[in-house]
């Protein structure tokens, strides 16, 4: 048993296991949000229609099968399926690293407190970025399959076919297909890096053009106009890797100063020493992902530079960017077992605090989510109790629920996939408010 304890791997499979414990405890009070209705219909949706600019057609799917097997009554088995993709991606992302040369006790602390970033929480809780990660997780698993140091045709399949299927989940896998190809290049040559691309590149090409060009769901990010590209663009940059990064750490400032350290030992390896750390290729281009992934997401939200600062941008880049902390990290701890166990500890210590911060966005989410919980049964009960006094197409809950009309409320209803549950009297009169009720 102890030559287990001694085991990193064996940490890591503990770390994910209390990470599983801990996340469907924290997410045992959430419930559906906001955008999270835009893909509860009835009557079904365009499973190529764009959502804010995403290619969404998996995670469309998925909220359609789960809510014939399992209805609205219980958030569990959404929440579970989340909480598995980003377990998932923390594994994916564990092996990476380990793959990039870094030290496997760094490693296996460093990926603990991604599991545990309360820095990225809408991510982690909310089971509507079931797409964001899934996007982010099987673009990774190709990756992961390309930076093998042997490539078999099977294998160089299957990582096309994964990165193909990685962008029906979000537009957060189009930084990673676009590494997997790098380094397939520096793996097996152009030919098959030429061929992953072209694919990967032409089906996207052909969702976009024949979906997303004109669609609603598609909000334009405008031209790059000089306002664009010298403030708004910056803004959001500033906002990412300031304000945002900095909240993965209990220090202020720690985050952007670790950024540019890191920065500064990585221009060091690519411009005085010429080559990276051996075996470091996959941290490297990971960080490069994380770069385009800032670069498209400040473009196309440039409109809203605050959001930056977002927690679902805060996780993508933390993802990104850890192989490359931690193996810049494992650099300058070397041998020395002294400063491994120091970083160790100080790595668990703001593990500790960021699942204290994950506490508190869930309970803070919990509570805004069960209000409206409660507000559109209190909707759902007056339409069954007077029909006609109430019109479809009004919104019983338009601040948390906008995309729910009550012909949606009534269809599900009428489909057995949600029922009337708890609710009060303040719930009443805010439903009526709501609907202009007049019963």
């Amino acid at each position: 048993m102890r030559d287990v304890a001694n085991r990193p791997g064996f940490w890591h499979l503990a770390s994910l296991l209390v990470g599983l414990a801990l996340i469907l405890f924290l997410q045992r009070k959430q419930w559906f949000f906001f955008d999270e209705w835009a893909f509860i219909k009835f009557d079904g949706l365009d499973v190529f229609a764009p959502h804010v600019g995403h290619w969404s057609t998996s995670p469309i799917l998925v909220y359609e099968a789960l809510i014939k097997l399992v209805g609205l009554n219980s958030y569990f088995p959404y929440a579970l399926l989340v909480t598995i993709f980003h377990l998932a991606t923390a594994h994916l992302i564990w092996r990476v690293i380990l793959r990039s040369g870094a030290n496997p006790w760094l490693t296996t602390a460093a990926t603990f407190l991604f599991i545990v970033l309360g820095a990225g929480a809408e991510n982690i809780l909310w089971a509507f970025q079931i797409g964001f990660i899934g996007g982010l997780g099987f673009g990774l698993l190709a990756f992961y399959l390309a930076s093998s140091a042997k490539i078999s045709r099977p294998r160089f399949v299957a990582v096309v076919a994964i990165s193909v299927f990685s962008l029906t989940w979000s537009g957060t896998a189009l930084p990673l297909f676009v590494v997997t190809s790098l380094i397939l290049w520096r793996r097996t040559g152009w030919r098959r890096a030429a061929i992953h691309f072209g694919i990967t590149a032409g089906v996207y090409l052909v969702w976009y053009i024949t979906s997303a060009l004109g669609n609603p769901g598609n909000p334009s990010p405008g031209p790059l106009s000089a306002n664009k590209f010298l403030l708004d663009i910056p803004a959001f940059l500033s906002n990412l890797f300031g304000p945002g990064f900095q909240t993965v750490f209990p220090i202020l400032g720690l985050g952007t100063e670790i950024l540019v350290a890191v920065g500064v030992w990585a221009v060091y390896h690519l411009v005085v020493r010429r080559r990276v750390p051996l075996g470091g290729e996959p941290a490297f281009l990971l960080a490069l992902a994380g770069l385009i992934f800032a670069g498209l997401s400040a473009y196309t939200r440039s409109a809203f530079p605050a959001t930056g600062s977002s927690s679902r941008y805060v996780y993508t880049i933390t993802l990104l960017f850890l192989p490359i902390l931690v193996l810049a990290l494992s650099q300058w701890v070397g041998a020395r077992r002294w400063a491994m166990t120091a970083a160790v500890i100080l790595i668990l210590l703001v593990s500790a605090s960021q699942a204290a911060v994950l506490r508190q966005a869930a309970g803070q989410q919990a509570q805004i989510e069960l209000g409206s919980k409660r507000v559109i049964s209190a909707a759902l009960h007056l339409y069954i109790t007077n029909p006609g006094a109430i019109s479809l197409v009004s919104v019983p809950d338009p601040r948390w629920a906008p995309d729910l009309t009550m012909r949606e409320l009534v269809g599900l209803y009428k489909e057995h996939a949600i029922t009337v549950q708890l609710f009060d009297r303040n719930d009443l009169r805010r439903a009526e408010t709501n609907l202009g009720y007049k019963g």
